[in-house]
């Protein structure tokens, strides 16, 4: 299902951001892997580039990818079917014969100035998709990145062999496009589209026009820099999928065009939807055409196009479900005939009378939860279509130490889901996660995979993995790793709940069991065997203090300590308030708000938990400070309040809590700091504790521009250690 055509393009604008409107990004052929390869060599490991030679295997007829290594010290041969399977290659000897390892969330080049002899290995994976990139992600991760934060993250999606992912940036500027051709302003259509950190939900037909807007020039940048990421993919053999046309369109659409069959989509959690044009009417499909026309002008042919309809809700109402599902893939397919659809199983989709009169061989499914709790088991398979396998980590984006390594290791597609005769036609795997900078762990065990034939021995996985992360095998960081791979990333009886939530980032109640309104979970490992593990990795500090993957963990570790203790110190805070223990409430209240205060500061010591790195990111696409205050209020928006009103308030504040240097301390304590003060006041006077309104308390906190430390300040290592000694033991 791989896209194998070139695409034209203009001008070689394109990859300095800066093309003409009608430009559009080429699609690297085969041939040139080799000089694609050389330069991903030549960013992530420039000093050891020159040490690597490049081959190209002719294809598998059955479209398998291959990689061979070999070589001796100093000379190593990669060898691939294409660009994918040359980096994988590379990661493949990195990580299994040099002893290294690249993610987001630290990585460890320090393999010496001469790469030792790799072992001599062949390995094929029968899997031609290797998908990446829920659709929230580009409003909880990336939508503000710059182009050293994008470039670095498609070099991490190559080498791991993520070969289609998601791509949303300037798609807004098709809707622009194509509404102003139907009946609607410039200036109307601006106001319409939401700013980039909610935008991705306006394509999924959940929420329109709400947070103020964008400017044609915020657009226009967007689709610049869009067409370089496409470019880059296309480089490094990755297809991008854009959001397709599934008949969405603004709520008062049918007033202007009266004999459009619109159905009310209602709400989405206090959001106003846009109305869905029936897909089986004339005026779709002319306004399909021109949507696809406008894409491929601005952006080329990406092949993949993902749109769910009734996503988390909506209405049906009159709608013939399997008519408009041919109607919607007739359009792609009219407009590209290479196009496949790619349709997400969550909650009720995909609905089988949307998908049965489809052609499937132009479909792709994509299984969000995939294990054994995954819609495949019920639904026979997808009916024979093309999906793929993985999981979903990381919802919100929030800062929480999770995931299920035994269950993927031992449910992994290349042994127990192939082993099925039920397993229908699967073609693939994915990592389906909301956010990005977590649990790399996970990461690297899903990717290492797809290369594997058979289950993965997860002790002795973890031996590897202890020992390309931190670069050296300790005996103190394994035996934590064991730990941490029984608790936080074990298999806890509510898988669902999506790991252990900071209770500091809830809202503040004395029975508070999570931040997201989703959560209602308590515990789901034992927080004091969590801790021996973190203890055991500070033990290793003065041999793996070095290791910037050491000093990642050792933060995300004793963030995931301190805020479990914070949750076992609610509990006893909510006793000495129902004793009316005044002096034992005053002492754990401190305490609580003092681990706060030390979590901040052990935060600012890693880039990737700095709320001002998140603010700096929107600031910087503006064009004037007015815009940039706008851009601020849709990030601060997103992570804490979530929408602009009570209503949208109340139904999701939080789900994208973050334990965020910054964050922490200004957002989080004061709202701590508010509410034990009006309980002891309560306890003071023998009455009710005063009403606090939060919403207006978390709105006030949108409405500010103050700045917060946009790069890391401090040592891990130091602040670690101190928290551990003023924590005694558990």
């Amino acid at each position: 299902m791989k896209r194998k055509d070139a695409i034209v393009t203009i001008g070689a604008t394109v990859v300095a951001g800066a093309a003409a409107a009608g430009a559009a990004p080429v699609a690297a052929a085969p041939a040139e892997a080799p000089r694609a390869m050389r330069e991903l060599l030549d960013r992530v490991v420039p000093q050891l580039s020159s040490q690597f030679s490049l081959r190209v295997l002719p294809a598998d007829p059955s479209g398998e990818d291959t990689f061979e290594i070999s070589g001796t010290r100093g000379a190593v041969e990669l060898a691939g079917t294409g660009i994918s399977a040359l980096a994988c290659a590379f990661n493949w000897y990195l990580k299994h014969d040099a002893g290294g390892q690249i993610t987001w969330a630290g990585r460890n080049l320090e393999i010496g100035s001469v790469l030792p002899a790799p072992t001599p290995v062949r390995r094929t994976t029968r899997f031609p998709r290797c998908y990446v990139f829920n659709e929230n992600v580009f409003g909880y991760s990336v939508p503000y990145w710059d182009w050293e934060r994008w470039e670095r993250e498609l070099d991490i999606l190559a080498i791991n062999g993520f070969n289609t992912a998601m791509q949303q940036i300037g798609m807004e500027a098709i809707w622009l496009d194509l509404f102003t051709e139907f009946g609607y302003s410039e200036a109307e259509m601006l106001k319409w589209i939401e700013p980039p950190a909610h935008q991705n939900w306006q394509w999924l037909g959940n929420i329109q026009g709400s947070l103020g807007g964008v400017s044609r020039e915020l657009i226009d940048r967007r689709v610049a820099f869009g067409r370089r990421i496409i470019q880059r993919m296309f480089d490094l053999g990755i297809e991008p999928v854009f959001p397709a046309f599934g008949g969405f369109v603004p709520s008062d659409f049918g007033e202007r065009h009266p004999h459009a069959p619109i159905v009310p989509q209602g709400e989405w959690y206090g959001f106003e939807r846009p109305a869905w044009l029936d897909p089986t009417s004339e005026l779709f499909a002319e306004m399909a055409e021109r949507f696809y026309a406008h894409l491929h002008a601005r952006f080329g042919l990406p092949g993949g196009y993902s749109v769910n309809v009734l996503h988390e809700g909506g209405r049906a109402g009159n709608v013939d479900l399997p008519a408009a599902g041919k109607a919607i893939q007739d359009a792609m397919l009219r407009a590209d005939p290479q196009a496949f659809w790619l349709l997400l199983a969550w909650q009720e989709n995909p609905r089988r009378e949307v998908v049965e009169k489809l052609d499937p061989t132009k479909l792709l499914i994509v299984d969000s939860v995939a294990d054994d709790h995954g819609q495949w088991l019920q639904k026979d398979a997808f009916w024979g279509i093309p999906w793929t396998w993985g999981y979903i980590n990381d919802y919100g984006s929030t800062t929480i130490v999770e995931g299920r390594l035994a269950a993927i290791a031992r449910q992994l597609p290349q042994t127990e889901a192939l082993s099925r005769a039920s397993r229908g036609n699967l073609v693939g795997v994915h990592i389906y996660s909301e956010g990005i900078d977590h649990n790399p762990v996970m990461f690297d065990l899903l990717t290492d995979s797809v290369w594997r034939a058979g289950e993965v021995q997860l002790d002795a996985w973890l031996e590897g993995y202890v020992r390309r992360r931190y670069g050296a095998a300790d005996p103190r960081a394994l035996a934590a790793w064991r730990i941490f791979a029984r608790t936080a990333y074990g298999e806890p009886e509510r898988p669902e709940e999506g790991g252990q939530q900071s209770i500091f980032n809830a809202q503040p109640a004395l029975d508070a069991k999570g931040a997201s309104p989703f959560i209602d979970a308590d515990w789901l490992y034992d927080p004091h065997e969590f801790e021996r593990g973190w203890r055991a990795l500070l033990e290793a500090a003065d041999a793996l203090h070095a290791s910037d993957g050491y000093r990642f963990d050792l933060c995300d570790m004793t963030r995931q300590v301190l805020v479990n203790r914070g949750r076992l110190l609610l509990g006893r805070i909510r006793d000495a308030y129902g004793r009316k223990d005044r002096a034992a409430f005053a002492t754990l209240t401190t305490e609580f708000l003092h681990r706060m205060d030390q979590l901040d500061g052990l935060l600012g010591t890693r880039e990737e938990f700095l709320l001002g790195r998140w603010l700096a990111y929107a600031r910087s696409w503006a064009t004037a400070d007015a815009e940039a205050d706008r851009l601020e209020y849709d990030a601060r928006t997103i992570i804490t309040t979530w929408g602009p009103d009570r209503k949208t308030y109340d139904a999701l504040r939080d789900y994208a809590n973050r334990d965020w240097n910054g964050l922490m301390r200004s957002f989080y304590r004061d709202r701590w700091a508010r509410y034990f003060a009006s309980l002891t006041t309560a306890l003071e006077q023998n009455t009710e504790p005063t009403a606090i309104d939060w919403f207006e308390h978390d709105r006030a906190w949108t409405l500010r521009r103050d700045r917060y430390p946009a790069e890391p300040h401090g040592d891990t290592v130091a602040s670690a250690r101190k928290i551990a000694a003023d924590l005694g033991e558990s």
